[in-house]
């Protein structure tokens, strides 16, 4: 559960996966989104998040043990401890909640720190400034094809144009948990 791609965007590379890789393995495949996630009126804590993350897994009805992908940018990568002997393995993807004490407090953590407070405070808008939220997701985008990002950026911009407001509260609620 990114909480900046709405799962229309993940969906097509994650069906991808279900269709290529998981039946060369004889494997089952579960995402879990904004849409099977419980979230409160208000802004949940990390903790809460966590805790409700968890008993939501544990609800799954898998018997044996699974590989969990974490792709929420380091959120919820805490929870693979507790879960720990029912994993038959991990796979972290986007953990950039995980900073070298040299890069905290630097001229890029300071950019980014500004950019996740202002997308914090944009995502809660009622009217929500997505070319505004877009420019400020975008300004800590790098690419070795600088032509690619305006496609990227156009087609993220379309799909948050449609999401429901659970997505906007995970969003809104990550962006205050990371460092």
């Amino acid at each position: 559960m990114p909480h900046s791609l709405p799962w229309s965007i993940q969906k097509s590379s994650l069906d991808k996966l279900a269709t290529t890789v998981i039946p060369k393995f004889n494997a089952k495949m579960c995402a879990l989104t904004t849409a099977s996630a419980f979230i409160p009126q208000s802004e949940p804590s990390l903790s809460e998040f966590l805790e409700d993350l968890l008993e939501l897994i544990d609800e799954l009805p898998w018997k044996d043990s699974f590989v969990l992908v974490d792709n929420s940018f380091g959120a919820a990568t805490s929870i693979l401890w507790p879960m720990r002997e029912r994993l038959a393995g991990a796979m972290v993807i986007n953990a950039a909640g995980f900073f070298l004490d040299e890069y905290l407090g630097s001229v890029a953590h300071l950019q980014l720190e500004e950019a996740a407070r202002k997308w914090s405070q944009d995502r809660l808008r009622p009217d929500r400034d997505i070319g505004s939220i877009a420019d400020c997701l975008f300004c800590v985008c790098f690419t070795t094809k600088p032509e690619y990002l305006a496609s990227v950026k156009e087609a993220w911009t379309n799909a948050v144009a449609v999401c429901d407001d659970e997505f906007w509260k995970l969003s809104a609620a990550h962006c205050s948990w990371l460092p």
